[in-house]
């Protein structure tokens, strides 16, 4: 409830939303929480494909065909970025 109230906080703000990525660790590997958060974004014609959900491990579009909103899963590699991000700052 509590990502999906800020999504649409942020949402006035921008003045709309045209896409939704999921990333990060949970965003990334729980089909429920992803579940959950559309749930409450319905009302602004987000729609889930149920079965595209449940694909992990893979950047992939998860928006049913006729959701007004894109909604996608990234997977992230933090680890792997902070230690680029390390030895470019040291010149190693």
């Amino acid at each position: 409830y509590r990502a999906a109230r800020e999504i649409g906080s942020l949402m006035m703000a921008a003045g709309g939303l045209e896409a939704l990525v999921f990333t990060g660790g949970i965003g990334e590997n729980s089909q429920y929480v992803r579940n959950k958060v559309i749930g409450y974004l319905e009302w602004m014609g987000a729609k889930l494909d149920p079965e595209l959900n449940k694909v992990r491990g893979k950047a992939h579009c998860i928006h049913a065909a006729d959701s007004k909103v894109a909604l996608a899963v990234i997977p992230t590699n933090e680890e792997w970025m902070i230690a680029h991000h390390t030895t470019s700052l040291l010149g190693l």
